[in-house]
C-alpha cells in the first residue's frame, strides 16, 4: 500500500512539473492583462484578425490578448459591473497597441494600390486623404496603454453587440458620437456607452463612438512597443525557466534583458521619429493617434 501511495504521489508531482499553467507574462510596471482584472469583459482584438481596415493581421499583435494599464483595467471593470446588472457587458476591440502596429498602418497607407477593405471601412474617403482627414497618424494614444476601443454587448443574446449605427473603425462622419444620420436607438446606445465610460474616468473621442482614453492615464507622452502576447500552457520539454518565469519557445522577449522596447523618454521618442517618420503628417484632428 505504501508503494502504491508513493507511486501515486510521484505521478502527481511529475504531472505538475510537466504541465504548469502560466497565468501572466512579464509586462512593464503599470501594465496588466485585462483578463487578470476583469475576466468577464469580452475581447475581440480586430487587429489580431483580418477583419480590420488593412485586411491582414497587424504587426505586433502576436496573440489575441488584451493588455492595458492597471488603472484602465480597474476602471473598465467598474463599467462592466454596472452593465452586468442590465444583462449587458463590454466588448473590447482594441486596447494597448504596439508602436510597431502604428508603423504598419503608416506603411499600408503608402501603398495606394491596396484598397481591398475600402468598401467595408472607408467607402467615402480616398486612401490618399486618410492622413489629411485625421483617420490615421504616425503616433497613437493606444501605445500609451490607457486608450480602448469598446462597445456594449447583450449577454442574453449570445453576446450580440448593440447596434451603434456603424461598425467599429468606420472612417466616416457617421461614426462621430453626436452624428445625426443614425437612428434614435443607435444614438441612445452610444449615449449609454459614453455615459458609463465617462462616469468611470474615461474621456470620449468625438470622432469615434467606440474610442475612450483614461483621463488620468499613467503614461502621458510615453509610447511603448511591447508585442501583444501571452504565455499560456507549456510542458517541461518545450520550456525553460529564466528569472522566475516559464519561457516557451520564441517568447524570450518577455525577459527583463530582452528585446522589449519601451519608448520611455522624450529623447528616445525623438530619436525614433527622426529615424523614418519625421516627414509624416500630423493632422490637428486624428482618430488613431488617440
Amino acid at each position: 500500500m505504501k508503494n502504491i501511495n508513493a507511486g501515486i504521489l510521484f505521478a502527481l508531482v511529475i504531472g505538475c512539473c510537466v504541465f504548469r499553467p502560466v497565468l501572466s507574462a512579464e509586462l512593464p510596471p503599470g501594465f496588466v492583462y485585462l483578463r487578470d482584472v476583469a475576466p468577464e469583459i469580452q475581447v475581440n482584438l480586430r487587429y489580431y484578425s483580418k477583419d480590420n481596415f488593412l485586411g491582414v493581421r497587424v504587426n505586433g499583435y502576436e496573440k489575441p490578448v488584451c493588455i492595458v494599464t492597471d488603472p484602465a483595467a480597474h476602471a473598465l471593470s467598474k463599467v462592466q459591473e454596472e452593465l452586468a446588472t442590465f444583462g449587458l457587458g463590454l466588448l473590447v476591440y482594441d486596447a494597448y497597441r504596439p508602436q510597431s502596429a502604428v508603423d504598419h498602418f503608416w506603411r499600408w497607407a503608402q501603398d495606394l494600390a491596396d484598397k481591398k477593405m475600402k468598401a467595408d471601412y472607408y467607402p467615402q474617403v480616398e486612401k490618399t486623404k486618410l492622413f489629411e482627414q485625421g483617420y490615421i497618424a504616425a503616433r497613437s494614444g493606444h501605445s500609451r496603454g490607457s486608450s480602448v476601443d469598446v462597445t456594449i454587448v447583450s449577454l442574453s443574446e449570445n453576446s450580440t453587440p448593440l447596434d451603434m449605427g456603424t461598425r467599429w473603425d468606420f472612417f466616416d462622419p457617421s461614426s462621430w458620437s453626436n452624428a445625426t444620420n443614425v437612428t434614435a436607438a443607435q444614438r441612445a446606445h452610444r449615449m449609454l456607452l459614453q455615459k458609463l465610460m465617462t462616469k468611470h474616468g474615461f474621456e470620449p473621442l468625438k470622432e469615434e463612438w467606440w474610442h475612450f482614453k483614461l483621463k488620468d492615464e499613467p503614461f502621458p507622452g510615453r509610447y511603448f512597443d511591447l508585442p501583444v502576447e501571452w504565455l499560456t500552457f507549456a510542458s517541461s520539454k518545450e520550456a525553460r525557466h529564466e528569472g522566475g518565469l516559464l519561457i516557451t519557445p520564441n517568447q524570450s522577449h518577455f525577459l527583463p534583458d530582452s528585446r522589449t522596447s519601451l519608448r520611455n523618454s522624450d529623447e528616445q521618442n525623438e530619436e525614433h521619429w527622426h529615424s523614418g517618420l519625421k516627414e509624416s503628417p500630423h493632422p490637428a484632428r486624428s482618430s488613431h493617434p488617440e
